[in-house]
């Protein structure tokens, strides 16, 4: 019977978001999410807060996506979800916010796909240095990596002029 009312629940908020009323719906979804949270149901909770937070950020409702984002953080730290809803989230989020998000996440469920996906993207925003430290991070304890290493050492070798030593420590430590 549980299921129906959730259901019947689900259309309303996808009524508001047909609606437009993104405010209403945000708060719909973060009272559900946090209701669930506090009866630490973290998979439901970070279910709620994922579904509306996608919704949200497709719509560019960053704020109200951002605290639902919050959510998905807080329900890590009892439910290990898909890295992929993560990382779908992560690349619809504002770059304000962003970076917090990840980090925050990877403070609770280390990852290497997640950690490859924060390198990209700041190896996208021009941050070579904090890309590369990540990739070979993610180089030490998961392979496949060592060619975003190299185009990374290249991309910064563009921008920037390391001094010799700098280049036998990273050479010894590739090795």
């Amino acid at each position: 019977m549980q299921n129906t009312g959730e259901d019947s629940q689900q259309s309303r908020q996808k009524k508001l978001l047909e609606e437009g009323k993104f405010y209403e719906y945000s708060q719909k979804v973060l009272i559900l999410a946090k209701r669930e949270l506090s009866r630490k149901n973290y998979e439901d909770a970070y279910r709620k807060a994922y579904e509306g937070a996608y919704e949200l950020l497709a719509r560019e409702q960053f704020e109200s996506g951002v605290a639902l984002a919050e959510i998905m953080v807080e329900a890590v730290k009892g439910y290990k979800p898909d890295v992929n809803t993560i990382t779908s989230i992560f690349a619809k989020l504002p770059a304000s916010y962003k970076h917090k998000f990840i980090i925050n996440i990877l403070r609770i469920l280390p990852d290497n796909a997640l950690l490859a996906t924060y390198a990209a993207d700041l190896e996208r925003e021009g941050d070579f240095g904090k890309a590369l430290v990540i990739y070979i991070q993610v180089y030490w304890t998961a392979s496949g990596y060592r060619q975003h290493i190299l185009r990374t050492l290249s991309r910064l070798f563009s921008v920037c002029h390391p001094e010799e030593e700098d280049l036998l420590i990273l050479r010894t430590a590739l090795q």
